[in-house]
C-alpha cells in the first residue's frame, strides 16, 4: 500500500501544476484508458432456505426457530471461515379463494452462506442441506484480492493514460503536454447473480468439489490533457 500511495503522489506531482487547472493554453485532447485482469475466485457465497405451513403464526415461529437452531448447530464446527447470517425470518397468512378468510400461515427462513474455496465450505453446505434447501451459489473474489488487483490496475492506467497524452502531443508536433484531470471508474465487485441450475448440489455425500473460476476486474479512466502551444 505505501508504495502504491508513493507511486500514484508522483504521478500526480508531475502533473502539476496544469493538472489542477481547467483551462488549457493550447489544445485540449480527451481519451479514455482501460485496463482489465482475470482474478481468480476465492471466496462462495450461497443462498438457502426453508418454507413451513401451519394453521397459526405461534407454530410457525415454532418450527422457524427450532429450524434456526439446528442450523447453527450444524455450521458452527466450520465457523469462523465458514459465516452463516440470517437473512429471512418471516411469516405470512394464506387466504382463500375470495381472499377474505385466513386458511393457513406460512413462514420463511433463509440463510446467506459465505466461505473460502475449500473442501470446509462444501462441507459446511452440505451439511445445511439436512435442513434447508438450496436456491443458488456463486463464486466471488474476495475484497483483498479484488483491492490488490484494481490498485495495480490503476496504476498501470495512470502510466498509459500519460503515454497517450504524450504520443497526441507528438501527433500534433508539441513537445509539451500535461494532464489536466484523470476520472477513474472501476474495480468494483459485481452484482451476485446467484445460480439456481447450481443447486443440483443438493443432497450430494460427498459434497463435490466446486470450481469457482475467474472474474474479471477492470479499471478505466477519463482523461482531459492540454497540448501546449
Amino acid at each position: 500500500m505505501p508504495r502504491y500511495i508513493a507511486l500514484l503522489s508522483a504521478f500526480l506531482l508531475l502533473l502539476s501544476p496544469v493538472s489542477q487547472a481547467t483551462d488549457c493554453a493550447g489544445t485540449q485532447i480527451s481519451f479514455s484508458v482501460a485496463r482489465s485482469q482475470s482474478v481468480e475466485v476465492d471466496r462462495l457465497h450461497a443462498k438457502l432456505y426453508v418454507e413451513v405451513q401451519a394453521g397459526n403464526v405461534a407454530t410457525i415461529n415454532r418450527q422457524l426457530n427450532r429450524i434456526s437452531q439446528q442450523v447453527k448447530a450444524a455450521a458452527e464446527p466450520y465457523a469462523p471461515e465458514v459465516e452463516v447470517q440470517t437473512r429471512t425470518f418471516s411469516s405470512w397468512p394464506v387466504y382463500d379463494s375470495k381472499r377474505k378468510v385466513i386458511i393457513a400461515w406460512r413462514g420463511r427462513y433463509g440463510v446467506l452462506l459465505k466461505g473460502p474455496v475449500a473442501d470446509q465450505t462444501t462441507r459446511a453446505l452440505a451439511a445445511l442441506q439436512r435442513y434447508l434447501t438450496l436456491s443458488g451459489i456463486t463464486p466471488v473474489v474476495s475484497e483483498l484480492r479484488r483491492r490488490a488487483a484494481r490498485e495495480a490496475l490503476e496504476l498501470a492506467v495512470l502510466k498509459e493514460a500519460r503515454k497517450r497524452a504524450e504520443a497526441h502531443g507528438q501527433a500534433l508536433g508539441r513537445s509539451e503536454v500535461a494532464i489536466q484531470t484523470v476520472n477513474l471508474s472501476g474495480g468494483e465487485a459485481p452484482r451476485p447473480v446467484f445460480r439456481a441450475a447450481m443447486a443440483k448440489m443438493m443432497d450430494a455425500a460427498p459434497a463435490p468439489a466446486i470450481q469457482a473460476g475467474t472474474q474479471d476486474v477492470r479499471v478505466s479512466a477519463h482523461v482531459q490533457a492540454c497540448v501546449m502551444r
